[in-house]
């Protein structure tokens, strides 16, 4: 087996579970470790839509390789945004209890899994995303929105 030197290496995803004991290997290895972060701070434009948006605390920053929100009337919303030509993904339709190898818990018991697999779906989120596309994906989602309200 081949051993690397010292290496500059990127890692997105590096606050998340598995990214952040991959930067911490990285690390003990030697390399020089740098997560791709986007400015939250530019989150304005969605103030006061009415999406449940990602939580971020002071200690941890996150990197946004998937950018993730809560519609109360998601396939709606989905749509709106389809019919305005973006895309929006939906990575869990249903929730982990629900999963046969889960033993396929019912809403009953795991109401709020079940609620988040309605209300969830993901934004165009990518590094090469420029500002440009940035503000026609978020006055598509303000539109997409305003549809569905």
């Amino acid at each position: 087996m081949w051993e690397l030197s010292s290496v500059r290496v990127l890692v997105t995803g590096g606050t998340g579970f598995i990214g952040s004991h991959l930067v911490e290997a990285l690390v003990a290895r030697g390399h020089q470790v740098r997560c791709l972060v986007r400015d939250t701070r530019r989150l304005g434009w969605l103030a006061g839509l009415p999406l449940g948006l990602p939580v971020e605390r002071p200690e941890a920053r996150h990197v946004y390789h998937l950018f993730t929100v809560r519609h109360a009337q998601r396939d709606a919303f989905v749509k709106a945004l389809a019919d305005l030509d973006v895309g929006a993904a939906i990575h869990y339709p249903l929730p982990v209890p629900g999963q046969p190898l889960f033993g396929g818990g019912g809403e009953r018991e795991f109401p709020e899994a079940w609620r988040a697999a309605r209300e969830v779906c993901s934004l165009p989120c990518f590094a090469e995303l420029t500002d440009e596309e940035l503000e026609r994906v978020a006055a598509a989602v303000r539109q997409a929105c305003e549809r569905v309200a």
